[in-house]
């Protein structure tokens, strides 16, 4: 067993046959011998300070290590399985982890130490792991599907037509609706469409502390950017961000390949984010790597929640590849379907739709970092779902507009995964 002292000299014991068919040690049965000490749980919770960096050495299962080290340069997944190892335990799947890994998956093996009793546990391959997540995914999607709820009044229908969108709903429901527990929820449109899927335990405590250091690393490194571009004067305007010390704030945008704004008549290309220099794209590739498992969930609940459009986003990125290899090279390291991501610290959003996204496009937004409480709110829904930390919330963004407003706690981080409409025309492929 790698990583454990030699062993000390053997005492008397018994042997005894085990599960396997070989000889298992059995406790000592000495009168005066003292009880044995539980076994050392499998995964300890990293501890954050202040500021969300990690304190935990380099050689913690866990930790992953800093973003400047050489062990994360090395972009193989078999790194991140390892950094998951305690998370799967802690973020299982399913409450047994025996559904996935049999009996024998914490079946434990002791050196005979009268003070220490070390427990050996089977490693997680990245099929494991990708497993247990989808799982934990499907099981989510499940339960919404049956605490489902209609909009009435709101015509899918009528919304996708060219300027239906504001004939879809004349008024908006009466009465506020807020989720605001931990029961994952969708509301349908009245004629039968999905809008909105609501997960509140999209990410658990342990994933959620993980890729908030990350994240908090990465843009302490990056050119954020605040009160710039072409939504200057909108979503991205100085007053949107919250400013505070030991906390970080703007946004930066991640993508694959996408059309500079207005310019979807020449070919996309990767995101400006990634090329601003040699260092911030070893930052960027990095820190997308560091999402391989985040991406992997957000892969499965597209699946679950419209299995025709992930099968157009496939094709999509088939013919993206095929047409600009880089988006292979980058695809890797980082599974994502979707064309990119946008990574926002510590902003409110005003009421908006996201009107780059094709009509029938969902976009998923997952909430990371220490948010005790917020909401998301949906005007034409008059919908208000729990926006905190580890929420997981799909939408059709171009057709319901929708609004962040002030949280309650320390650093925010809010990913919206999304693939504009210029993609989807440029490359032929119809979004369903």
């Amino acid at each position: 067993m790698s990583g454990l002292p030699p062993k000390p000299p053997l005492t008397t014991i018994h042997p005894s046959k085990s599960r396997r068919g070989g000889i298992k040690r059995s406790k000592r049965q000495d009168s005066d011998a003292k009880p044995p000490l539980a076994p050392a749980p499998s995964s300890k919770r990293p501890r954050l300070e202040s500021d969300f960096d990690l304190v935990l050495s380099d050689d913690d299962d866990i930790s992953g290590g800093n973003i400047d080290s050489p062990r994360t340069s090395m972009f193989d997944v078999e790194e991140l399985c390892t950094q998951f190892q305690g998370v799967l335990a802690d973020d299982a799947v399913v409450r047994d982890l025996a559904d996935i890994f049999g009996d024998d998956a914490y079946e434990e093996e002791y050196t005979i130490d009268d003070s220490k009793r070390m427990p050996k546990q089977r490693a997680y391959s990245e099929k494991d792991l990708k497993t247990s997540f989808e799982r934990d995914i499907a099981c989510m999607v499940k339960e919404a599907n049956e605490n489902k709820g209609v909009s009435q009044g709101f015509k899918f229908g009528l919304a996708i037509k060219p300027k239906g969108v504001h004939l879809a709903t004349r008024r908006a429901p009466p009465e506020v609706t807020i989720w605001d527990d931990d029961t994952a929820r969708c509301l349908f449109s009245e004629d039968g469409i999905p809008l909105v899927y609501h997960l509140p335990r999209f990410l658990r405590e342990t994933s959620n502390t993980i890729l908030t250091s990350h994240l908090v690393q990465y843009g302490k490194r990056a050119p954020l950017a605040v009160g710039t571009g072409a939504d200057k004067d909108g979503r991205n305007s100085a007053s949107a961000y919250v400013f505070r010390d030991g906390e970080v704030s703007g946004c930066s945008v991640l993508a694959r390949l996408w059309h500079g704004v207005g310019r979807t008549d020449i070919e996309p290309t990767i995101s400006t984010t990634f090329l601003h220099t040699g260092t911030q794209f070893n930052n960027a590739t990095a820190l997308v790597h560091h999402l391989y498992y985040l991406s992997i969930r957000v892969n499965k609940l597209l699946e679950c929640i419209d299995s025709k459009q992930f099968a157009a986003l496939q094709e999509l990125v088939k013919r993206a590849e095929a047409a600009h290899p880089h988006t292979k090279a980058l695809g890797t390291i980082d599974p994502l379907l979707m064309e990119g991501r946008a990574i926002q610290f510590n902003r409110t959003t005003p009421n908006h739709a996201d009107t780059f996204d094709p009509p029938k496009g969902w976009a998923v937004i997952v909430v990371l970092g220490r948010v005790r409480s917020g909401t998301l709110f949906f005007p034409r829904l008059n919908l208000r779902v729990r926006y905190c930390s580890g929420v997981g919330v799909a939408l059709r963004g171009r057709l319901l507009k929708h609004e962040v407003e002030v949280w309650e706690g320390e650093q925010r981080i809010s990913i919206a995964h999304f693939t504009h409409a210029g993609l989807w025309n440029f490359y032929k492929v119809e979004c369903p």
